[in-house]
């Protein structure tokens, strides 16, 4: 098709285009700004939550005296031989410190760290005093 040819309309057209063009580009903006706008308030709403834990944190140890250990698993699990039981715990600033008895007597000490794993174990060896 020569210049002549073409239809009256063909600059109609290339204007349409045009404008969906620069409209599609618009609406690629708006959806990008909505998607990070979204993403930064959900980090900040995190951190929020974050901040107000530790400050609830910083008020049970405020109210009741003990120190908080951070990060402390949830779930630790023990082995004890037969007739072993944990006869006290105490929370220490390097983990969970548990004293072990037997027959009525304390055998060791275990201090669990906050991975969740033993630490150390503290044996107790009684000696026998000669009468």
């Amino acid at each position: 098709m020569t210049e002549q040819q073409v239809p009256n309309n063909h600059r109609l057209l290339k204007w349409i285009v045009i404008i969906l063009g620069i409209l599609i580009m618009i609406m690629l903006g708006v959806i990008i700004v909505t998607i990070t706008s979204r993403l930064i308030a959900r980090a900040e709403r995190k951190q929020q939550e974050q901040q107000k834990i530790e400050l609830a944190q910083q008020a049970l140890v405020r109210q009741s005296g003990e120190r908080v250990v951070e990060n402390f698993p949830t779930e630790v699990t023990l082995s004890l031989a037969e007739g072993e039981d944990i006869a006290d715990s105490r929370l220490t600033p390097a983990g969970l410190l548990l004293r072990v008895v037997k027959d009525g007597k304390t055998s060791h000490l275990l201090l669990i760290g906050t991975d969740g794993r033993t630490r150390t174990r503290f044996q107790v060896e009684r000696t026998e005093r000669a009468e």
